[in-house]
């Protein structure tokens, strides 16, 4: 259990770096449009729309279509000292298709 919850705040530590790194890219694609850089702007715009794409894909062995997940969430136990059940995982919901 103790392994778990180590993962699970790396995990929590480099998605907070993720979220800094994206405040500070956003601030510098504003910087860019009040400047007129449209282009360094949408460049800018693209690659955090890719890492996006990436990091929102389910991971790799965990196969999800329209019928069936096999993704497991992991719930924590009631606090009786018994492991917790692993539990299907939602069904993902599909993106909204981009506007132009």
């Amino acid at each position: 259990m103790v392994d778990k919850m180590d993962h699970l705040y790396a995990v929590l530590d480099d998605l907070d770096d993720d979220l800094q790194a994206m405040q500070e890219d956003l601030e510098a694609v504003l910087l860019l449009l009040k400047d007129g850089e449209i282009k360094k702007a949408q460049t800018i715009l693209e690659e955090m729309n890719s890492f996006l794409i990436d990091f929102l894909e389910p991971e790799e062995g965990c196969e999800c279509d329209d019928e069936e997940c096999e993704c497991y969430v992991i719930e924590e136990g009631d606090g009786d000292g018994e492991e917790p059940e692993e539990k299907p995982a939602a069904k993902p919901e599909k993106p909204a298709p981009k506007k132009k």
